[in-house]
């Protein structure tokens, strides 16, 4: 018997893609990004500079899979957190 794979839309894009291909992060209780496996609400993004740089030029507003309105300051700052870890990730 075949297996679903989880399906997950981008917040930047829009496009819908294997779970394995996008990153999730998750806002904490203090408004810290937390990224990766998380409780909660979670969102994803592709592990792509356009799609991360796409999120934080974004207009504000709410986000809906995580129930928050995010204004453009914290978009980028959290765009900035996520291109961290994308670096870190692919120097190892």
């Amino acid at each position: 018997m075949k297996q679903r794979v989880p399906i997950r839309q981008c917040i930047a894009c829009g496009q819908r893609d294997e779970q394995r291909h996008l990153l999730r992060f998750t806002l904490g209780n203090n408004g810290a990004l937390l990224i990766g496996a998380g409780n909660g609400r979670g969102a994803y993004c592709h592990r792509q500079q356009a799609c991360v740089q796409a999120f934080a030029t974004s207009r504000s507003g709410p986000v809906r899979s995580l129930r928050v309105v995010v204004s453009r300051e914290m978009r980028t700052h959290y765009a900035k957190i996520i291109e961290q870890d994308l670096a870190q990730q692919s120097e190892k």
